[in-house]
């Protein structure tokens, strides 16, 4: 895995932390898949969240034990692309879902009780 100094700077080094982080859904939304749009729905705020078709491709993967690094390589794999970008991708959907409480990260891939949604102690 490749990282140019910008694409490290651009993560604040919170790539290279979150590669082996285990993704967890949280147990506060709801998803489904209407014709052929993926919506995923925040039940805190009743937000609902568009999701494209690599989101529904990496929330499929998503499962209590799978890391994040594991998850890139099943996207270079399905979308046939270069590592660098997967990277950059899936890092930044990632982070994105993180912050509004759709998935959070764990160090381990142990059944987990209660779900933490604050994007500080998931980044």
């Amino acid at each position: 895995m490749n990282f140019t100094l910008h694409q490290i700077a651009r993560f604040g080094g919170v790539l290279i932390a979150m590669l082996d982080k285990y993704v967890h859904k949280s147990k506060e939304i709801a998803a489904r898949k209407v014709s052929d749009e993926f919506f995923i729905l925040t039940l805190e705020d009743g937000t609902l969240h568009r999701i494209n078709a690599m989101g529904e491709e990496i929330w499929e993967i998503i499962n209590g034990r799978t890391t994040v690094r594991e998850i890139i390589k099943q996207i270079i794999t399905a979308y046939n692309v270069e590592a660098n970008t997967a990277h950059i991708d899936v890092v930044e959907f990632i982070q994105s879902i993180i912050k509004k409480g759709i998935i959070f990260l764990t160090d381990s891939h142990e059944e987990i009780d209660t779900v933490s949604a604050d994007p500080k102690r998931n980044l």
